[in-house]
């Protein structure tokens, strides 16, 4: 019983990283679509 429940910490403790991790990708990729959009602005002026 014990170990079930450790195992199942463990799985929602991986959930957890993981969505961190995607959350984490999904604000660079924004910051990188803003940064070069600022920076084409730049050129185009």
């Amino acid at each position: 019983m014990l170990v079930l429940l450790v195992l199942l910490v463990l799985l929602v403790l991986l959930v957890l990283l993981v969505l961190l991790v995607l959350l984490v990708l999904l604000v660079l990729l924004v910051l990188l679509v803003l940064l070069s959009r600022s920076l084409r602005n730049r050129k185009s002026i």
